[in-house]
Order: structure tokens, then C-alpha cells, then sequence
């Protein structure tokens, strides 16, 4: 995995959180005609509630898994990160242990 990948998805994840809690800017003006529609009779009152308080729950839901994938991929950056540099010195090390008379290493691996 590419850190550089990972750690855009988890600046985008974290972004988007921040915009998923944003959208309920509108629930004061939205909850506040509920009361207006119902006393007039309309039924669209209760519909409006019911759909500004599933959006706001999704939103909450939204907002959570987007930070859940953030701290996911930042640890996952870290340990990978952790990783590369055992499998780099691990293989420095074999590499130096070899004997200079040995089959030369892959110039891919013996370039690390």
C-alpha cells in the first residue's frame, strides 16, 4: 500500500465528516415549520420531522464511520511505515551477511 494513497483517503475521510456534521444548519428553520404544518392540517409535518430526523441520524452516523476510517488509515499508514523499514534493514543485514563471493542479490532488493 502507498502511504501517500492512504493518507489522502484519510485527509478525505476526515473532511468529509467534518461536512456530513455541517448539514444540519437547516434543522432550526426545518423543525421549527413542523408545528405550522401540522396546525394547519397538513400531514406533511410529521413526513418533514421524520425525514430531518433520519437525515440528522445519518449524518451522525456518517460523521462516526468517516472518523472510524480516518483513525483506521492513520494507523494503518504508521504500522506500514514501521513495516517497510524492518523488511529494509532485515534485508541490509542478510544482504551484508552474504559472503562477496556469493550470486549478487537482485539489483532491485540489493538498491534498498
Amino acid at each position: 500500500m502507498d502511504s501517500a494513497h492512504l493518507g489522502s483517503i484519510r485527509t478525505d475521510a476526515a473532511s468529509l465528516g467534518r461536512i456530513a456534521l455541517q448539514g444540519g444548519q437547516a434543522a432550526g428553520s426545518t423543525y421549527g415549520a413542523v408545528p405550522e404544518l401540522r396546525s394547519a392540517g397538513f400531514d406533511s409535518g410529521d413526513a418533514l420531522h421524520h425525514a430531518m430526523w433520519r437525515f440528522t441520524q445519518q449524518s451522525l452516523h456518517l460523521a462516526a464511520d468517516c472518523d472510524h476510517i480516518a483513525e483506521h488509515l492513520g494507523a494503518t499508514v504508521t504500522a506500514h511505515a514501521g513495516l517497510e523499514a524492518d523488511i529494509e534493514a532485515g534485508l541490509a543485514a542478510d544482504a551484508a551477511a552474504l559472503p562477496q563471493q556469493a550470486l549478487p542479490l537482485n539489483l532491485g532488493i540489493s538498491a534498498l
